[in-house]
């Protein structure tokens, strides 16, 4: 038989539906939240790492400017050290998806004969997002004269490949500049590699003959090679070097070796920034979620305080009372916690394939690990139980004699109550012109001072978040826009190869719509540090001295000066790969086959992560021997809107092409700003998934609240109703009220929000950009919030005020609490 206090805990649940209800949903809100972060957290750092481990990532790989072959290969196999090698030939190319589409860069790459990879493995993709039917299995290994993409390649907007279909064709021109159709047979998985949507250039992979007809060389020019101990840099390093050694000796020149930083993602720094700022969001998730559950309890043991009186007058102990709070807090937290695993769930797994679609990774089996389920586990039931810990303890303390008065004192005087405050909510209306509905309201939101309290906290903080993140959007945009006004062109040219610049200046000041040419200086190089490891490729930009089109922000030191050969300015996402630059140090640069020292003179503002080099155009052309001669100019046209760009940029590309000049790529400003959209909306998406998270953890609240304050005005609604309040009364009563917290919260967590966006702000700049963003309070997202929060107070109260209008006069009146 069940015991009279746990028959008490059951109607106490059972019989009072709304709140438990809205305790329920509100403790599941906050632990599906941290569970969710907790779960990703995971999938971030275990399972991805493992995914990438199945990957056989190289520790290191080897460019040479000499092709080697399969014999090679083999030798390098049986050094002492090596695991496992593999040679690669990669080939930067053109093409296009039909004859009206501009040329874009596609950079392909060579498969084993098998199709069987074993060191960065490529393996095939069988369905592709968001669009399954557009895509089904093709043939792999590519066949011959086919040719596979890497799935991120589709999402580059610009690159004319989003409608891509199964079988289509699309144009890639050679070396030699000949034509070729090939056909698309399918997608592929490479996640050893940045994706496409970071590097805005789309990947291909052929076999061996298809790349010879595309005008690649035969043999490799790249050496993956995968070490014995994969996990040690410094033994990396070592095998790199003798590896180097010994196909040098066989007659093929190394140009460069890249050394694989042991367990490090492609897209690394990106995921440490994402699981922290969501943990920092789920953990105050499930703050807000503890502040409702106290609300729940501490209101449901107003309600029952003549209770407490009985059952110590009949013998209770206040440990035996505690104990049956106790209990009720763990039920509503038993009956959160299927509702919290679920959602966890399903949000996790929501946004981890939101967050796969974007930055490339891939998923195995979807499991939620035992550690994550014993989290929400024990946060469901502590979590509620430690929340009523000092309610409970107050009330267990209470005497016979306080409990019972109190309780009858407050039934004597309900009903003066009342009356008195309605006299004064009628003269208060009079001298006001307020009507009475809403000076009830403001009376009824101020009688539970604790109550509101905690709900306005509550609300506060997720309006606090929910308008810092539109000012981290905000601020984020308006930073790119800072970064982008220092460069005043209309369209970018990169071409495929130097030509002599006053050939190509010539030519694109004779295209229409062209107001000024300016060309500029590139070259890759990579850094030689210290302990003779070499850095990632990064590229070298080299504006005119006095150029018309760029005006620098430099963010430590100083620009370059005209003669300072030597000198050298940094972009601040340089320190994400090099984090020991700093102004003033001398560094060893690597480029083509010339090692320079260069000195660090400046420092300017990123550009979303991409990480480059500001060097002198006379010096750079001394040392590459591109002296007269250019690969890129950037163009001003006389009219800057997106149409007229984009027949610039065609004009320009039709005009140089005619006159024999192969252009790589013609970006406008628009591309350019779609691709950093593209960026921002990731780390903007996640940020507000987790403030409408918070933001729902607020409503649920304030509709418990309204619904505890229906609840403990059961006999004044029952007053009111037989003195002819109608249910448009009652409504406006409740709503009024909803209304009014809501409104107060917002205004609050505005204020809030302009020292919380300032701080976010800066924490996304250094985790995504390595400086502090320009940060822009969101104005425009505080005035929409302000009208969502009117929306949240009406939505919240419909509820209670259902509840309100469904009673009786005779049920109130005879009701007793």
């Amino acid at each position: 038989m069940i015991g009279s206090r746990w028959k008490k805990v059951i109607r106490d649940l059972w019989h009072n539906k709304v709140r438990t209800l809205l305790v329920v949903l509100s403790i599941a809100a906050g632990v599906s939240g941290i569970g969710a972060v907790a779960h990703m957290y995971f999938i971030m750092s275990r399972d991805l790492a493992q995914s990438y481990a199945e990957v056989r990532p190289a520790s290191a790989t080897l460019y040479t400017d000499d092709a080697f072959d399969d014999e090679m290969v083999r030798a390098v196999r049986r050094l002492p050290g090596v695991a496992e090698a593999e040679g690669r030939r990669s080939l930067m190319l053109r093409f296009r998806t039909a004859p009206h589409r501009p040329w874009q860069v596609i950079e392909r790459f060579v498969l084993p004969d098998d199709g069987e990879t074993r060191v960065s493995k490529v393996r095939p993709e069988i369905v592709f997002e968001p669009d399954p039917a557009s895509w089904t299995p093709g043939a792999w290994p590519p066949l011959r004269r086919t040719t596979v993409l890497e799935r991120t390649s589709l999402l580059v907007g610009y690159l004319g490949l989003a409608q891509a279909r199964l079988d289509d064709t699309i144009t890639i021109e050679t070396a030699d500049g000949r034509l070729r159709e090939i056909r698309l047979s399918g997608l592929a998985y490479d996640f050893s590699r940045i994706p496409a949507t970071f590097m805005g250039c789309a990947y291909g992979y052929v076999d061996r003959e298809t790349l010879e007809w595309l005008g690649g060389a035969p043999g490799y020019n790249e050496l993956y090679v995968l070490t014995n101990n994969p996990a040690d840099a410094p033994y990396n390093r070592r095998i790199a070097e003798q590896v180097r050694a010994h196909v040098e000796r066989a007659g093929v020149r190394v140009t460069r070796i890249d050394v694989a930083r042991p367990g490090e993602l492609p897209l690394h720094n990106y995921f440490q920034a994402i699981t922290i700022v969501s943990g920092t969001l789920g953990a105050l998730a499930l703050f807000l979620s503890v502040l409702l559950v106290t609300n729940a309890i501490t209101a449901l043991l107003l309600q029952q305080t003549r209770q407490i009186g009985v059952m110590k007058a009949i013998g209770a102990r206040p440990r035996q009372i505690a104990l049956v709070y106790a209990v009720c807090a763990l039920a509503f937290g038993a009956l959160a916690l299927p509702l919290a695993l679920l959602a966890s769930r399903v949000a996790t797994e929501s946004f981890v394939n939101f967050l796969a679609y974007f930055l490339d990774f891939k998923l195995g089996t979807f499991t939620t690990p035992a550690g994550v389920i014993g989290l929400q586990i024990g946060m469901a039931l502590l979590a509620p139980l430690l929340a009523s810990l000092a309610p409970v303890l107050s009330a267990a303390r209470l005497t016979v004699r306080e409990a019972i008065a109190g309780q009858r004192e407050d039934r004597r005087h309900s009903g003066v109550r009342l009356a008195a405050s309605t006299r004064d909510a009628n003269t208060i209306s009079w001298l006001a012109l307020v009507p009475t509905p809403v000076i009830l309201a403001l009376r009824n939101a101020l009688r539970q001072r604790m109550r509101l309290a905690l709900t306005l906290t509550t609300l506060t903080l997720a309006t606090a978040i929910v308008v810092s993140v539109l000012s981290v959007r905000r601020s984020l945009f308006e930073t790119f826009e800072v970064i982008q006004a220092t460069s005043r062109h209309d369209v970018l040219v990169t071409l495929v190869r130097p030509y002599r610049v006053a050939q190509i200046e010539h030519l694109a000041q004779q295209t229409p719509g062209v107001a000024y040419v300016e060309s500029w200086g590139s070259a890759s190089a990579y850094r030689l540090r210290p302990d003779g490891s070499e850095g990632p490729v990064i590229g070298i930009i080299a504006p005119p001295a006095e150029s018309a089109l760029f005006t620098p922000e430099v963010v430590e030191g100083c620009w370059l000066l005209p003669g300072e050969d030597h000198a050298l300015v940094i972009s601040a996402d340089m320190r994400r790969f090099e984090p020991d630059l700093r102004v003033g140090q001398s560094v060893v640069l690597k480029i083509g086959n010339r090692e320079t020292e260069w000195q660090i003179v400046g420092v300017t503002r990123g550009l979303l992560g991409v990480p480059f080099m500001y060097a002198s155009q006379p010096y750079l052309a001394q040392i590459t021997g591109a002296f007269g001669q250019t690969r890129e100019i950037r163009v001003s046209a006389g009219a800057h809107d997106p149409d007229a760009q984009q027949q610039v940029a065609t004009a320009l590309r039709e005009t140089l092409e005619n006159a024999g000049v192969s252009v790589a790529v013609a970006q406008t400003r628009t591309d350019e700003r779609e691709q950093a959209a593209t960026l921002i909306n990731i780390i903007v998406s996640f940020l507000l998934t987790m403030a409408v998270l918070l933001a729902a953890i607020g409503g649920l609240g304030l509709t418990g609240t309204l619904s505890l304050n229906v609840i403990e005005r059961t006999r004044e609604i029952g007053v009111m109703r037989a003195i002819g309040a109608s249910n448009d009364a009652l409504y406006r009563i409740v709503a009024g009220e909803g209304i009014a917290i809501s409104l107060a919260s917002a205004l609050i967590g505005t204020a809030l929000a302009l020292p919380l966006g300032y701080l976010l702000s800066n924490a996304v700049g250094l985790a995504f950009l390595q400086i502090p963003l320009l940060y822009h309070f969101a104005l425009d997202g505080a005035a929409i919030w302000l009208v969502a929060a009117i929306g949240i107070g009406i939505g919240a109260s419909l509820l209670p005020a259902r509840a309100a209008i469904g009673l009786t006069v005779r049920n109130t009146l005879a009701y007793d609490r």
